[in-house]
């Protein structure tokens, strides 16, 4: 997602998804960017389960990933909030040098999904993102077709980056020519001794 003009992105949104997020405003929704990461945890394992799809890092393992990143300065974590100032909705976004942000991680209470608070989730996001300086956001990891009405929605491009490299040195291709002869012959030898 291009951020680095928010107006002119906000004039993309999608009409209902802008009212989505006037809506999360109206009924007292807040952001907060803090270290909650037991609130983020529960929201990813909650989701997960909802969805029936495995938890790829334990709590404990999670912890130690994101403390890394934080120490060094390296990812923001992001909670939309309820009236009560409960967590609802959490994203962990990975930051850096580059122009380009990475979201690596949303999640949102299952009571919430039709409240409009993950519109509103992303676009605050995109919002502070936008005043630290970033000019991107990379919303990361998920199927092409609903990721590109996904993206569509919230006003943004699909951009397709692929590099195809044509191994063009001689010494490359004699390599890879001599791996290839090489596990060609380690089959046979295995085949022999059978």
């Amino acid at each position: 997602m291009n951020i680095d003009d928010i107006d002119k992105l906000w004039n993309k949104v999608d009409p209902n998804q802008r009212r989505l997020i006037k809506r999360s405003e109206k009924q007292g929704f807040s952001i907060v960017k803090d270290e909650d990461f037991q609130a983020f945890y529960n929201l990813h394992v909650d989701t997960h389960e909802r969805k029936g799809s495995p938890i790829y890092l334990s709590y404990e393992n999670y912890k130690v990933y994101y403390e890394r990143l934080r120490a060094k300065n390296l990812c923001s974590l992001y909670h939309a909030c309820n009236q009560e100032g409960q967590p609802v909705s959490s994203q962990l976004v990975l930051l850096g040098p580059h122009p380009v942000t990475h979201t690596v991680c949303a999640a949102t209470d299952e009571s919430y999904l039709n409240s409009g608070v993950s519109a509103f989730i992303r676009w605050k996001v995109f919002e502070d993102l936008s005043k630290q300086g970033y000019a991107a956001n990379d919303l990361t990891d998920a199927a092409l077709n609903p990721v590109t009405r996904f993206k569509s929605q919230l006003g943004g491009d699909i951009q397709l980056c692929i590099e195809l490299i044509k191994p063009t040195s001689t010494n490359l291709r004699m390599d890879q020519l001599l791996v290839k002869k090489l596990k060609k012959t380690l089959k046979r030898i295995i085949y022999l001794r059978q």
